[in-house]
């Protein structure tokens, strides 16, 4: 019922598709299924290293940043934008 439209939201294809709009609004299980779906709609789905990043702290990263190991190496869970704003990459 969503449109094959690159790039289109849960929310757009539900005020596009009266169909998928009447069967959300009607049925409880495709509407929590679908505001979940919609609540995690845009978030990073994988994890990924920057060759060249380098993370500057003060102290222990983890006193900063949440951390998750990648091929042995412990990483920022912080993508290089979110780093910048915080004065932690160089």
């Amino acid at each position: 019922m969503i449109p094959l439209q690159v790039g289109i939201t849960i929310k757009e294809a539900l005020e596009i598709n009266k169909d998928l709009k009447n069967f959300y609004e009607m049925n409880e299980d495709v509407r929590n299924l679908l505001d979940y779906a919609m609540s995690i709609e845009g978030l990073p789905s994988f994890t990924s290293t920057h060759a060249a990043g380098v993370l500057v702290c003060p102290s222990n990263v983890t006193n900063y940043v949440p951390t998750s190991v990648n091929d042995g190496v412990v990483v920022s869970q912080f993508n290089m934008e979110e780093l910048e704003e915080l004065g932690l990459s160089s």
